[in-house]
């Protein structure tokens, strides 16, 4: 029971070790750049990603309009 209970203390005392240490490594400089470029790389993963997804859809239903038989007059789905 001893044992257990000097585990959890000594954990608990890791944990809060690291905790600190992380949160003086975020308040560096360079890890505000990296945040910053990290989300701007994020961004343009979405958007991307976001693109990709409608026109998968607008072949989609420009397939399913051919298969219908009907007249597609240059409309863009998304």
């Amino acid at each position: 029971m001893l044992l257990e209970v000097t585990k959890t203390i000594i954990g608990l005392g890791l944990l809060s070790i690291i905790a600190m240490y992380a949160q003086f490594i975020s308040n560096t400089p360079e890890y505000q750049r990296l945040s910053v470029k990290s989300e701007e790389i994020w961004g343009n993963i979405r958007y991307s990603l976001d693109v990709r997804g409608r026109r998968f859809w607008a072949g989609i239903y420009e397939i399913e309009d051919k298969l219908r038989g009907e007249e597609i007059k240059a409309i863009r789905y998304f």
